[in-house]
C-alpha cells in the first residue's frame, strides 16, 4: 500500500501506535493537498484515509477504513467509506472534490495534532448522542471477527457502557469541581459525588448506579433488564432516586457540559 500511495505523489512520514488502540499502528503520509493515513489492523489488514482540510477548519475524508462506515461523522468533517477500494480509487475521488480547493498543508510536525483533533471531535461528538450505540457495538465486534452469541454481546456491551459511564462520572465531577469553584476540602465533604449524563444505555445506567448503592446489586440486572428500553436517563434517574428515603436521596449539585451534558449530584454520607 505504500507504493501505491508513493505512485500517487506522498511522501513517507512516521509510523505511530496509537495508545487507546492497541490493536492498531499507523503510518502517516504527505501530499502538497492531502494527507495520507495507513492503517494495519490485528486480525482484519491493512486500510487508509486520504484526508483534505479547507483553511477554515472543513474536513473531508475518503477512506477505506470499515469502522467509517460505522460511526456517523461530526458536522465539519465528511467521510466517503469506498469498501475494499484501493488508495488511487480514494485519491480519484478526492481530487474530483477537493482540487480547486485550498488546503491546509500537512507535515510531520503537525500530523500528531491533526489526527487526535480527528479523533477527539468524532469521540466528542459520539458522547454527545450518548456514546456507542449497541448497533456499533455489534457491527464492530462482527467486523472483529469476535465469536459471542447475543448473551455475550449484549453483556459485553453493558460493561463497556458501565466503564464508560465511570469515565464520564470521574471527568464531570471534576469538571463540577472546577466551574463551581469547590475547595478542595470541601469537595467531599457530607458525601461522594455521581453523574447523571444527559444519554447513555438505560442498563448500564443502573449498573452504573449499583456502584453507588442506588441499586441494590443483587437487583441490578433484574431492574437493568426491565428498563432496557427507557429512553428518559433523567426521568429514569428520578424514579430511582424517588424510590430510597429521603435522608439517602441524591441532592442536585449543578450541571456541567463535559464530557458531556449532565448533572452532578451528591450522596448522603
Amino acid at each position: 500500500m505504500r507504493s501505491a500511495f508513493s505512485d500517487l505523489g506522498f511522501t513517507m512520514g512516521k509510523p505511530y501506535d496509537v495508545e487507546e488502540l492497541p490493536q492498531v499502528r499507523l503510518c502517516s503520509l504527505f501530499h502538497p493537498k492531502y494527507c495520507g493515513i495507513i492503517y494495519q489492523i490485528d486480525g482484519m489488514g491493512l486500510f487508509y484515509d486520504i484526508v483534505h482540510e479547507t483553511p477554515d477548519g472543513q474536513m473531508l475524508t475518503v477512506t477505506s477504513t470499515p469502522f467509517a462506515e460505522v460511526f456517523e461523522a461530526p458536522p465539519g468533517l465528511e467521510k466517503i467509506f469506498l469498501k475494499d477500494s484501493a488508495p488511487q480509487d480514494g485519491f480519484e475521488l478526492i481530487q474530483q472534490r477537493c482540487a480547486q480547493l485550498d488546503a491546509k498543508t500537512f507535515n510531520n510536525e503537525n500530523f500528531r495534532d491533526t489526527v487526535e483533533g480527528f479523533y477527539k471531535m468524532e469521540q466528542a461528538h459520539r458522547n454527545r448522542n450518548g456514546g456507542i450505540s449497541f448497533s456499533e457495538f455489534r457491527d464492530i465486534a462482527a467486523m472483529e471477527k469476535k465469536k459471542l452469541n447475543d448473551k455475550q454481546l449484549q453483556d459485553t456491551f453493558v460493561s463497556l457502557k458501565t466503564d464508560e459511564l465511570q469515565t464520564w462520572g470521574m471527568a464531570g465531577v471534576e469538571e463540577y469541581f472546577e466551574t463551581h469553584n469547590i475547595p478542595e476540602e470541601e469537595q467531599y465533604s457530607g458525601g461522594c459525588y455521581l453523574f447523571v449524563p444527559g444519554k447513555t444505555d438505560p442498563r448500564a445506567f443502573v449498573h452504573y448506579l449499583a456502584c453507588y448503592d442506588m441499586v441494590d446489586e443483587d437487583d441490578a440486572d433484574t431492574v437493568a433488564q426491565s428498563v432496557a428500553n427507557e429512553n428518559n436517563i433523567v426521568q429514569l434517574f428520578d424514579q430511582i432516586k424517588a424510590s430510597r428515603s429521603p435522608d439517602r436521596r441524591a441532592v442536585e449539585k449543578g450541571q456541567v457540559s463535559f464530557p458531556v451534558e449532565g448533572t452532578v449530584y451528591q450522596l448522603a454520607a
